[in-house]
């Protein structure tokens, strides 16, 4: 058992202490008075007895004089207690129900609740095995108020200073029946004007040149409480539970693993090019691997990490030889990356050109020399050309071109455009702040394919851009910023503006209109998953 007495003990209580005392004095007593005269004896023992008593009630919590009256009790014993069978059943189950009214009828409208039906509901959950807790609230009402009709209490609380605006009430007001402010200077109290935010009543701006040293509210409170609905208590031992087998889902697993292994393959590269260690990634990778099921997958991402860090570190130390070339898209074009919507219009449109790995710059021609064995016996070495390829290419693979589709909208429209279709407000749209000043993607686009933007308001229109069909249905230009206020080339430039055609129907409508846009666009991939050797 636990020692309470020893001072400064974790989990030593002084009342605990005091009764314990007690109870010592109370075995000394005893034993001092054995010797006694047994009147004297009693007299003593009862002194100490009395005193041990109190310390031992003082241990108790103290209990209502009676419980509080519960709706959910109230309406099991009414069903439950009364024969309805019988006259004498009916006006007892009657008188009942209108005691529940009396006690509860205010919080039930509150809860929108009717008696009588919530009577019928009760008394069909009962009959068939159940009870009321699903049906209404938890609420209590304390005993003394009871048959009385009375289930508030008004309250009256007060917020003193040199300057009082405010006050918070302690509790939750049903109804405010008076505020009442003193102002400086004076002895009495008169009506204020008010706002009241839940418990905090504040005297409204119109009498703020007032100053006021005392508020006073009074104001009422229920004294229906609703509490939670007890814990069910268990009748029966507990059941053992058998273990679930649990069958990983090994495709879902190695894709899953794909994806952390690409991401841990972009985490080398930066490492790599920025020359610091990559301990942390090889241990993630580890980590990685050993969650893993198959032993054939493990094996292979393991041949495939260790490749890929060598291609990385190639590409580090002599990177590999590219081609610029110019991009085969229509009117999409370069532009200043300071432009705005207004001089993105009128700068003169560069072509575009980047840089690329074909199939022919990825390919590394070494001389390998091969001794081989004659049928004579004799030895003869071979000097022949070793072509080495990477999966890896910095600026993107030719072959490797990718769709990608991104939808953005105006993040000033969204409450409007929810309206029309509540996709509108979900993940799939990029917010921005206005799509006539230029959107960023995600990724650095080689082509832009196609456009599509809608104006709602104030005028709906439509504009269109296909890269495959230049013609009149053309309303719109995307034009890519990929170059500075000197024309030099800005790498990966991601940022895309957009400028209205001429041709255009809706001419009273302008880009600044658009209000949501779609975007697909091109992109070169910088690993080639499909080459092996």
């Amino acid at each position: 058992m636990t020692d309470f007495k020893t001072p400064g003990l974790c989990g030593s209580n002084e009342t605990i202490n005091a009764a314990l005392q007690k109870l010592e004095e109370l075995e000394t007593e005893i034993a001092s008075q054995i010797d006694a005269v047994a009147s004297d004896a009693a007299a003593a023992i009862d002194t100490k007895l009395t005193e041990l008593t109190a310390a031992l009630d003082s241990l108790l919590p103290e209990l209502p004089s009676a419980p509080p009256v519960n709706l959910q009790a109230e309406i099991t014993n009414t069903i439950n207690s009364f024969d309805k069978s019988t006259a004498a059943g009916v006006a007892k189950f009657n008188t009942a129900v209108a005691k529940i009214q009396q006690d509860f009828g205010d919080a039930l409208d509150e809860a929108g609740v009717k008696l009588d039906d919530l009577m019928t509901q009760a008394e069909t959950a009962i009959g068939g095995g159940g009870d009321v807790c699903g049906l209404v609230g938890n609420f209590e009402l304390p005993a003394a108020n009871s048959g009385t009709g009375t289930t508030t209490e008004t309250v009256e609380e007060r917020a003193s200073g040199t300057s009082v605006s405010s006050i918070t009430l302690t509790q939750i007001p049903k109804k405010i029946v008076s505020v009442l402010g003193k102002k400086q200077g004076t002895n009495f109290f008169g009506g204020v004007s008010y706002t009241q935010s839940g418990k905090t009543i504040t005297i409204k701006s119109s009498t703020t040149g007032t100053v006021f040293t005392e508020i006073k509210v009074s104001y009422t409170i229920s004294l229906i409480k609703e509490k939670p609905v007890a814990v069910k208590q268990a009748t029966e031992a507990p059941e053992t539970e058998e273990v679930s087998i649990v069958i990983k889902n090994v495709k879902s697993e190695e894709a899953n693993a794909t994806s952390k292994y690409n991401s841990l393959i972009k985490k080398f590269n930066d490492a790599t090019t920025a020359g610091i260690p990559s301990d942390g990634i090889d241990n993630a990778f580890s980590q990685l691997t050993s969650t893993l099921q198959s032993d054939e997958f493990k094996e292979q991402m393991d041949k495939d990490f260790a490749a890929a860090k060598v291609e990385y570190a190639k590409i580090a130390q002599d990177p590999l030889k590219y081609k610029t070339i110019t991009v085969p898209q229509g009117n999409t074009s370069s532009v200043s990356s300071t432009a705005n919507e207004t001089t993105v219009a009128q700068e003169e449109k560069k072509v575009r050109t980047v840089k690329v790995t074909t199939t022919e710059d990825r390919n590394t021609v070494t001389q390998e020399q091969t001794t081989i064995t004659t049928s004579g016996g004799e030895s003869t070495t071979i000097t022949a050309p070793k072509t080495e390829k990477t999966v890896i290419s910095e600026n993107g693979f030719t072959s490797r071109k990718n769709y990608v589709s991104e939808r953005f909208i105006n993040f000033s429209d969204i409450e409007e455009l929810t309206k029309i279709r509540k996709s509108f407000g979900t993940t799939k749209y990029q917010i921005v702040d206005r799509i006539s000043s230029g959107i960023e993607l995600k990724q650095t686009p080689l082509t832009i394919e196609s456009v599509s933007a809608v104006s709602y308001s104030p005028k709906r229109a439509k504009f269109f851009y296909d890269v495959l069909d230049d013609s009149d249905k053309n309303s719109i230009t995307p034009v890519i910023a990929d170059l500075d206020d000197d024309g030099k080339e800005i790498p990966n430039s991601k940022k895309v503006f957009f400028v209205s055609r001429p041709n255009r129907k809706n001419k009273n409508v302008s880009v600044r209109d658009i209000q949501v846009l779609i975007i697909t666009y091109t992109v070169l991939e910088k690993i080639d998953p499909n080459f092996k050797g």
